[in-house]
């Protein structure tokens, strides 16, 4: 009888402790897997954040460029304008580069980031006077702001076309007419926007 309340134990503590062991996985950047030693020198750099996820047997750790510069699929842009134009109630002038300042939601026990941006009356100014760009503040689905511009992500929309990896509050992207993106995913300087939008990539 001791003998099978020994094994039952043993069995008990080496079941709890593969459980709490569980392996982990690096991804870069592009989804491939990579190993610790790569993901801890990328990571090393200013050039990368990493978020982690966890199921029950791995976590998952993953690699993110904080700015990223690329092209959109074809009908991604029309989707956004879209997605924009019912959240606002406005129509949107397709020739116009976008930018859009997108948050998530901090733990209630922050103060939330998004209170220093959507006060910058120097950056709301810019695009008022400006006749070649339109900017939107935009919140995560659950995340009501009261301020009357800014806007509730009530369709998931704008989170699943460009910001699937929740890293911190802050965020943007960047969106030329014919494309074109910069996405910056993390805290940022929001005074270096106006700067970014005229530079040719």
């Amino acid at each position: 009888m001791k003998t099978i309340i020994l094994f039952l134990l043993v069995n008990c503590t080496l079941g709890l402790y593969s459980q709490s062991a569980n392996k982990e996985k690096f991804i870069d950047e592009n989804g491939k897997n990579i190993t610790k030693p790569v993901f801890d020198n990328k990571a090393a750099t200013q050039k990368y954040t990493y978020t982690h996820t966890q199921n029950d047997t791995v976590l998952i750790t993953k690699l993110i460029l904080r700015e990223e510069f690329g092209s959109l699929k074809e009908g991604e842009r029309q989707q956004a304008i879209k997605s924009l134009e019912r959240l606002t109630g406005k129509i949107l002038d397709t020739t116009k580069t976008i930018v859009i300042n997108f948050y998530f939601k901090q733990p209630t026990n922050l103060q939330s980031c998004i209170n220093h941006y959507v006060n910058d009356k120097k950056y709301i100014k810019y695009f008022k006077n400006n006749s070649t760009e339109t900017q939107f503040f935009i919140t995560v689905k659950g995340f009501n702001y009261k301020k009357d511009y800014v806007f509730e992500d009530r369709e998931n929309v704008i989170k699943d076309l460009f910001f699937k990896n929740e890293l911190s509050c802050g965020n943007y992207i960047i969106i030329k007419p014919n494309g074109h993106f910069m996405r910056h995913n993390g805290e940022y300087r929001q005074d270096e926007i106006p700067k970014l939008l005229n530079e040719n990539w």
